[in-house]
């Protein structure tokens, strides 16, 4: 039988051609750290894991970046065979963050050269391992060149490991240099991407933090968070309480999250997820300049895919964007695939969607649609409110210009009471629901006034159908000079005015006649 080949373009599909983002890069060694730093505490090099860092040096103008951790290292002895296996670990994939062995090539795609610097405790010396990856590139670009991937890999890589170290290091360190990608190099980029999907604590600007890791802790959950640094700043998950808009290219505060509620989703008494959701008074779509909306999936505190992944799941899929939020995959069957945008397809993931797409189209459908319907109510109310009391003002004070505005302004009056009367019956429905669902009680009460309510009166303006003893004044009831005849006539004018011009405008004018003929 003759031997498998394994040709050199698997380099590049392991590499370059497995992601369509970047930044993935830094992903994947941020993961590899992570889980080093577990194993250091586990193996007592550090004593805690907040004793484990990973700090990334971006510097621009050399075109280069370091990343750094001083977890367990790798021992001389092993590191050639570590630092050059390629889909071979042998991680553990239902524990370990990064197990297929193929991310440590991940910045071999957007570099000159790829450099690996580690010392493990307890050695004097260090191993660096560099992969030439300009020579790499150009051997692939080669049609001509029919070399092995095992081959190639020879070919591009230089390896010391007996350099002198002091014997109390312990590190990993990866360097790129040459790099070749601006997007790599723009350091508000990279925070803004890995503030979302490392794993790292939330911001101090989410002020319900407390109640999501008080909520986990008493679940006996654990959310692993790590210090990680860029360019010396340390990172934190970008969630917010205040929620903004661009108005004329400023960011303005709309909205706000007052609440946070829990989603626990099992299989039978198998606990496969639990995350949580924050709730907003308005309850509506978010402006995407909030970096943190939508509910996001997570698995070992690491983001999988992206604020969109779970979209799909949503019958309607804008009610996404109305919240923020995260679930933590629990479940080791719940694996995410190579690429890290999803997760491996089996049964215990597809009783987690069949769960997660109830969960969305029955409860948070139910609670978009009652907010929905609460601040339409509300709409009603205060429009209702507002038109009664300009009628009434007219009715007492300033008077109406002719009998055919009365006529209009008293069937929108009552129009609008009607409208307002529905809107009560509609909130009290919703005030029936409220009692065995917290999250729209709350709602209800920071959205719903209580003045709204009690300013539903019934008007005591004259009906025009019907006689009353309340009598109607008329804006040409002050030019006693003329006769009813002329005041008919002005009346006339009066109205021609009101329906040719915009209120404001025709108000001002009737105004100004009425002063000049007083």
């Amino acid at each position: 039988m003759s031997s498998v080949v394994i040709g050199k373009n698997i380099i590049e599909l392991l590499t370059s051609g497995m992601y369509e983002n970047p930044f993935f890069m830094y992903r994947e060694y941020i993961q590899n750290s992570v889980d080093q730093i577990d194993k250091a505490v586990d193996t007592d090099i550090l004593s805690q894991r907040k004793d484990g860092h990973v700090f990334i040096n971006i510097d621009c103008n050399d075109k280069s970046i370091e990343i750094i951790d001083n977890a367990t290292g790798v021992s001389s002895s092993d590191s050639w065979n570590v630092l050059t296996s390629i889909a071979a670990s042998e991680k553990d994939r239902t524990i370990h963050r990064g197990f297929r062995g193929i991310g440590r090539l991940g910045g071999l795609a957007y570099c000159k050269e790829l450099v690996f610097e580690t010392s493990c405790a307890g050695e004097a010396k260090k191993t660096v391992l560099t992969w030439d990856a300009k020579k790499l590139r150009s051997i692939i670009g080669n049609q001509s060149n029919k070399q092995e991937a095992q081959d190639v890999a020879r070919d591009i890589i230089s390896f010391n490991n007996d350099i002198k170290e002091d014997i109390s290091e312990h590190y990993f360190k990866v360097i790129l240099r040459g790099v070749t990608s601006h997007k790599l190099l723009d350091v508000k980029e990279v925070r803004s991407y890995l503030s979302m999907v490392a794993p790292v604590p939330i911001d101090n600007k989410f002020i319900l933090k407390d109640m999501v890791y008080d909520e986990f802790i008493d679940k006996h959950l654990n959310i692993d968070e790590y210090n990680i640094y860029v360019n010396t700043e340390q990172l934190y998950r970008m969630y917010n309480s205040n929620i903004y808009d661009i108005v004329n290219s400023n960011k303005k505060k709309i909205d706000d999250v007052f609440d946070v509620q829990f989603i626990d989703i099992k299989d039978g008494d198998k606990r496969l997820a639990y995350g949580w959701y924050g709730i907003t008074a308005m309850l509506r779509q978010l402006p995407s300049c909030n970096l943190s909306r939508g509910i996001r999936l997570r698995k070992g505190n690491i983001q999988i895919g992206d604020s969109n992944t779970l979209r799909k799941f949503f019958n309607d899929p804008r009610f996404h964007h109305y919240f923020i939020g995260e679930i933590h995959i629990l479940s080791p069957s719940i694996i995410p695939n190579g690429r890290r945008d999803y997760f491996d397809e089996n049964e215990t993931l597809s009783h987690f969607e069949a769960e997660i797409g109830s969960f969305v189209n029955t409860e948070l459908h139910k609670l978009t649609r009652d907010t929905s319907d609460i601040h339409s109510s509300v709409r009603k109310l205060e429009s209702y409110n507002q038109f009664k009391a300009e009628f009434e003002e007219k009715v007492e004070k300033h008077g109406f210009v002719s009998k055919t505005e009365y006529n209009e302004l008293q069937e929108k009056l009552e129009k609008s009471k009607q409208e307002a009367d529905k809107a009560v019956k509609t909130l009290d429905k919703i005030e029936e629901k409220a009692k065995s669902n917290i999250t729209l009680g709350k709602i209800l009460k920071r959205s719903v006034g209580t003045e709204n309510k009690t300013l539903l009166t019934k008007t005591t303006v004259p009906d025009k159908t019907t006689n009353s003893s309340v009598k109607v004044k008329w804006q040409t009831d002050k030019l006693s000079k003329l006769s009813k005849k002329e005041q008919k006539l002005v009346s006339e004018i009066y109205e021609v005015i009101r329906t040719v011009l915009p209120p404001d405008l025709a108000q001002n004018v009737i105004n100004k006649v009425n002063d000049k003929l007083k």
